[in-house]
């Protein structure tokens, strides 16, 4: 493959949708070819589901993230419940666009790696972007149901990692991600 097409590339990352199908429709139309998503739990939001209304589909949501035919990645969060969709990890470490992230919902203590990375967590629905000496910290906040006021995701692309308001598109936050050595 060559590196115009690989430059193209993005990784969606999100967390805290908890059963909005809205949130989840947006997400999915913004994939293009060769993009991957990264979702840092509480997808479903089948533990608690507080979430009321028609908008609530987590039996939908599994079903289309199932059918998904992208690079996906997907932790538990501590509001998706084990038996709707088994086998969930609470961290997972893994590589796209020759970039290395670890990620979780961030609801317990999670270890940095060893080895330079884009931590990803959610959880708290409050986006952050931060440098932590060669790593990068990246909370998505939630595209359904933010606590600090913009619902929003995050977004890797052309060695930049940049925090996107949802209902506008505008970044609000970018990082380079060149100098943290995160890219193998």
């Amino acid at each position: 493959m060559d590196n115009a097409n690989e430059s193209s590339k993005r990784l969606l990352i999100a967390a805290d949708l908890h059963g909005c199908f809205a949130s989840w429709t947006h997400l999915v139309t913004l994939l293009g070819d060769g993009d991957g998503i990264a979702i840092a739990g509480d997808l479903f939001d089948t533990k608690y589901g507080y979430v009321e209304g028609i908008d609530y589909q987590p039996e939908i949501i599994r079903e289309e993230y199932s059918g998904l035919d992208v690079p996906k990645y997907l932790v538990s969060g501590n509001c998706d419940h084990e038996k709707f969709f088994p086998g969930l990890d609470s961290v997972l470490d893994f590589e796209f666009l020759n970039i290395r992230f670890r990620m979780s919902h961030g609801h317990r203590k999670t270890p940095w790696p060893d080895y330079p990375a884009i931590m990803i967590e959610g959880h708290s629905h409050v986006k952050k972007l931060e440098r932590h000496g060669e790593a990068i910290l990246v909370n998505p906040g939630s595209p359904s149901n933010p606590r600090d006021g913009i619902a929003s995701y995050a977004v890797v692309e052309n060695e930049t990692i940049s925090l996107v308001a949802v209902n506008s598109g505008i970044v609000i936050d970018s990082m380079d991600i060149l100098s943290s050595q995160v890219i193998k």
